[in-house]
This record gives structure tokens, sequence and C-alpha cells, in this order.
């Protein structure tokens, strides 16, 4: 995985795949793009821990999680490093079916936003 540039879409529409194998230790650091890489993966429940991937090179997350209906677990990526990215657009998607208590979720979302320039980049998308 250390020479892909573009892993976008790997797992579309993945529903017979019940669980996930272990992408946690994946090497991205020449990957600059991972859109749709879970799109519309509906049967996805949980994913491995992918919050110590580094994406600093990555320019496109849009559509990361949509469709993702029965993700209860997301990891904790408040860390990633985001200043790359220039299509941010539904990368946390309201299609995604977070079951875990959302509180969860705003925690990733609030540390993300802790950064200016994170918090540039999300207002230019989500408009706040």
């Amino acid at each position: 995985m250390s020479n892909a540039i573009n892993i976008s879409g790997l797992f579309v529409k993945c529903s017979l795949l019940k669980e996930i194998p272990d992408i946690s230790k994946w090497k991205l650091c020449s990957v600059t793009k991972i859109y749709s890489l879970f799109y519309e993966y509906s049967s996805l429940k949980e994913l491995p821990d992918i919050s110590k991937w580094d994406i600093n090179k990555v320019n496109s997350l849009a559509g990361l999680f949509v469709g993702c209906s029965s993700l209860e677990f997301l990891p904790d990526i408040s860390k990633w490093n985001i200043n790359n990215n220039s299509k941010l657009n539904n990368y946390l998607n309201n299609n995604l079916s977070y079951k875990s208590d959302i509180t969860d979720f705003k925690i990733v979302l609030k540390n993300l936003l802790k950064s200016k320039t994170n918090k540039k980049i999300f207002s230019r998308f989500f408009g706040f």
C-alpha cells in the first residue's frame, strides 16, 4: 500500500463483506485520494482503528463514509491532518447511521475543529 496513490472506492458496495480486514497499519504516505473509500458499504458495522493513518498528502476525503448505514463505531480520527484536503464534502455525510453514542462523534468533530486551518476548511464546505 505504500506506493499506492489512489485508493478511492476500494470498498465500494462491499455489502457481502461482513467485516473489514485489519487496515489500521496501512502506510498511506503516498496516497492523495481516498474519496468514497467505504461508499455504500452498508454492512460495515465497525472500522479497524484508522486513526493512525498518515493522510497528510490526501487531498480528497469526499464521500468517505457515505452510505455506511450500519456503522456503529467510528475511530477517533480527530488527529488526522486534513490541511491538504480540498474536497471534504460529504465525508461525514448524514447518510452515516452512526448508531454509537453520538457524543463520541461530536467529540471527533469538535477535536477536528480545534485547528484554525481545519475550521476554515470545514466552514468552506459546511457553512459554519
